[in-house]
């Protein structure tokens, strides 16, 4: 019987059952991994180990919340995430793209992540309503982000997977095979060219037939030869999938509710550079920014393009393709020299002693009320003053983490984190050491420095 493990690597997020199965699917072929199931707190995940590219052992998580949407991500999210303490956090899924950046297939990497309905809306004088957005933008740790801009070993393992004709390329070589003397008809067409070019040719010539300028006649040939030959000059035709897919940095934006009315125009007001929308990603952002030191990361597979032409066919393989690329990057990324595991998750070597609690135990507090009783700290643009001295990774993360306004509570909490990792001195003494300078010679300063003496003990 297999055990199960007492702590997860890795964390991944999904917002939909076939999300879900295109994780193992994924995982387990490529890995020969096999997933098993986890009860916890009345909830199921599931959960596999495989190596990274170091081969060292990474345990992987793979949950799901009862159902989809912004809030039922929030509300499940944090949970896990204080359950199961891992490394790296991931969510992985399907989007919508803008048509005129990207292609189906193509991967979004979330470079931020913001919600597009909230605000207000208002309505002038001519009785038009405009929507007065109130986005505020999530965003991966700086360091994946970092990496992840020329990292490309995702490629081949995409590249891989079956990947259906679009709707528009399957409609254009339906029309361009009617232009031929040979097959001016659709019953000219033998099955199997219909099959292997145009698998949804039925649906299609409905569609094609439909509407005052429509391009068959109901005896399904082609009304106009002229209004074919036309297309050339006003786009790409006969249209062609590109031939790989393409990962696009750049952000998301996150709704409430799905989207077949092209709302591109409107969700890129706040963010210009937006590219892609979806429900569940900018929950997923904030709700990993409540833990210090955590390295994210959100991708998501381009499956439509949020207009009336909305369907379902490219679902499968944008889940997939953001699982493969998600698979990847975890064994490039999460190894222990760069996301070493917190010291309370490493094994205790066999007949040794638990390691006694820390000297900086409890002392978080008491150094969060000497901090806010520093008159020059009540100025939130003079608490970076606090980190300098700090290695460059947790000063990074806790810089991050208590932004936007280096809050002190966020401050002593992300440091409380980092004191379980070895990262060279520890970060709270390092701060009561830059507070001490403020007071030097003072009241405060006294309290300061019989709290660093505790600090620095060993």
């Amino acid at each position: 019987m297999r055990n199960t493990p007492t702590h997860f690597d890795v964390c991944i997020f999904c917002a939909l059952a076939e999300e879900v199965k295109a994780v193992i699917e994924i995982f387990s072929e490529r890995c020969d991994a096999d997933f098993a199931d986890l009860q916890q707190d009345g909830r199921t995940y599931r959960y596999t180990t495989l190596a990274n590219n170091s081969q060292e052992s990474l345990n992987i998580l793979v949950a799901w919340p009862p159902a989809y949407g912004p809030v039922e991500t929030a509300l499940f999210i944090q949970p896990v995430l204080k359950m199961f303490r891992p490394r790296f956090a991931a969510m992985t899924g399907i989007c919508a793209g803008d048509r005129r950046k990207v292609k189906l297939g193509d991967l979004i990497i979330a470079e931020r992540a913001f919600i597009y309905d909230s605000g207000k809306f208002v309505t002038d004088e001519h009785g038009q309503q405009h929507h007065q957005h109130d986005a505020n933008p999530r965003h991966p740790d700086a360091d994946t982000l970092q990496f992840v801009r020329l990292f490309d070993d995702w490629q081949d393992a995409v590249a891989e997977l079956s990947r259906p004709p679009s709707k528009r390329q399957q409609r254009d070589w339906l029309l361009q095979t009617l232009l031929k003397p040979a097959t001016p008809h659709i019953d000219d067409l033998e099955e199997a060219d219909l099959e292997a070019h145009a698998p949804d040719w039925l649906q299609i010539m409905k569609e094609l037939q439909k509407g005052p300028e429509s391009y068959l006649t109901d005896k399904r040939r082609l009304r106009d030869r002229k209004q074919v030959t036309e297309l050339r000059f006003s786009e790409a035709f006969p249209f062609q999938d590109p031939p790989v897919a393409k990962a696009h940095i750049a952000p998301m934006a996150s709704g409430s509710a799905v989207r077949s009315d092209t709302p591109f125009d409107d969700v890129q007001i706040p963010v210009r550079g937006t590219v892609a929308v979806e429900m569940e990603g900018a929950a997923f952002y904030r709700a990993v920014a409540e833990f210090p030191g955590l390295s994210s990361l959100l991708v998501k597979g381009v499956c439509d393009y949020a207009d009336p032409d909305k369907e379902d066919s490219y679902h499968q393989y944008a889940a997939q393709a953001s699982a493969a690329y998600m698979l990847c990057l975890i064994q490039a990324y999460v190894t222990l020299e760069r996301l070493p595991r917190p010291k309370d998750d490493q094994p205790t070597p066999p007949d040794s002693e638990p390691d006694g609690p820390s000297t900086a135990e409890g002392l978080g507090d008491e150094l969060l009320k000497t901090l806010s009783r520093i008159p020059a700290l009540q100025d939130s643009s003079a608490r970076d003053h606090l980190l300098r001295g700090l290695p460059a990774g947790p000063a990074t993360a806790i810089g991050r983490n208590s932004a936007p306004a280096l809050d002190l509570e966020n401050i002593v909490f992300a440091a409380e984190g980092w004191e379980r990792l070895e990262v060279g001195e520890r970060p709270l003494a390092v701060i009561a050491r830059n507070a001490l300078r403020l007071v030097q010679g003072t009241a405060l300063g006294r309290e300061l420095n019989s709290l660093l003496a505790v600090l620095e003990a060993d």
